[in-house]
């Protein structure tokens, strides 16, 4: 009697596995919508004129000779999830939807390896409370990786300089 509920368990787990190689593939988390533009309808979209804004690109010809002189490059935009991991199997997806639409200006990375060495937001106008409520989870999470974020209000070349000096220190000690 043992026997036959042994060949059942076993021919259960085979049959799965069997299904897991061999069956359908996994559908991607996100699928595109199958959409078939009627005719002589066009997408509403446009492209912009520049990847950044006037305040960023000022910010950007500053850092370009700091990071030359410290042999990093300079990641645009990048969204937190491009170089932040989550590390938790039970709530991956929950964590992961917290960050995957964030981004910051610019990252600093070693020219090397893409290593991330010191992030920057730029934060010249007034912040209001939603503002306010995700640079708060965003200091937390960099704080927890140990990732230098510098909030940057007026643009000042000295103080770019001591604060990509002060994180070469630390990547470099760290």
């Amino acid at each position: 009697m043992h026997i036959y509920i042994i060949i059942a368990i076993i021919a259960v787990i085979l049959s799965f596995t069997i299904g897991l190689f061999f069956g359908k593939s996994k559908k991607p988390l996100i699928e595109a919508p199958d959409f078939i533009a009627p005719e002589g309808f066009n997408l509403p979209y446009v492209l912009n004129t520049s990847l950044l804004n006037h305040d960023e690109i000022l910010f950007y010809k500053e850092l370009q000779p700091i990071a030359n002189k410290y042999n990093l490059y300079i990641a645009v935009k990048p969204r937190l999830a491009d170089f932040i991991n989550v590390f938790n199997p039970t709530k991956h997806r929950s964590f992961l939807k917290m960050i995957i639409a964030k981004n910051v200006e610019f990252l600093l990375c070693d020219r090397i390896t893409f290593a991330p060495v010191v992030a920057f937001e730029l934060s010249f106008d007034d912040v209001d409370n939603v503002r306010a409520n995700r640079d708060a989870f965003v200091d937390h999470v960099f704080a927890s990786i140990g990732l230098s974020l510098y909030v940057i209000n007026h643009i000042d070349s000295h103080s770019l300089n001591q604060m990509v000096s002060d994180a070469m220190g630390g990547a470099l000690n760290g």
